[in-house]
């Protein structure tokens, strides 16, 4: 699971959401089955999670990073999400064709 460690972004406009409230956000990662996923370089063994306790009135970046082998190659895909607590968050790792390769 991922820490609390996201990067911190522009708090969202107000909607009345009162400061200092704690709330989590469901993540679903998409990835091919035998793909490996991290969240802030820390590999992550499930493809769905809650984030730890976040302040509603902020906004959170959180890297994804997604690698597999493909044709003897390795392929790495990575996404940068906004995190808004309390909303859902859907990561997809689908199109591996147009991947960037590592050798």
């Amino acid at each position: 699971m991922p820490s609390k460690k996201g990067e911190q972004v522009d708090p969202p406009k107000k909607t009345g959401t009162e400061e200092g409230v704690q709330t989590r956000s469901r993540v679903t990662v998409t990835a091919p089955a035998n793909a490996r996923v991290w969240v802030d370089n820390v590999e992550c063994p499930v493809r769905t999670f809650e984030t730890p306790a976040l302040n509603a009135s902020q906004q959170y970046a959180y890297t994804f990073r997604m690698e597999m082998v493909r044709d003897g190659q390795n392929v790495v895909q990575t996404q940068r999400a906004i995190i808004t607590p309390g909303q859902p968050v859907n990561i997809e790792f689908k199109d591996t064709s147009t991947a960037t390769v590592s050798r």
